[in-house]
């Protein structure tokens, strides 16, 4: 029985944790959304493929401190990376239509 309780204890303990994630993955993207407002009211280039290294580069780097699979990082955040392009083709395309 104390196995359950402790089991049921961690298995809620996951759970808050993937809801701070999900919390901390909507900052990021309305973040995104922000940059890509500024660079487009601003005249920039939208994609700057240099940053995504940086950020790759320095994720990398820092699970590696935290112990935490370079491969796994790599494909989360090649994810994530994506999902911000897409933000930006998005953008673009509703600017465009407008």
């Amino acid at each position: 029985m104390e196995v359950e309780k402790q089991l049921e204890f961690l298995k809620q303990q996951c759970q808050n944790i993937d809801l701070e994630l999900l919390i901390f993955l909507k900052r990021r993207l309305q973040t995104e959304r922000r940059i890509v407002e500024a660079k487009f009211k601003n005249d920039l280039p939208l994609e700057d493929l240099n940053r995504d290294a940086e950020v790759l580069d320095y994720v990398m780097k820092r699970s590696r401190e935290m112990d935490i699979s370079d491969t796994f990082i790599h494909n989360l955040y090649n994810l994530i990376l994506d999902y911000s392009q897409e933000i930006q083709k998005d953008f673009i395309s509703k600017k465009s239509n407008k």
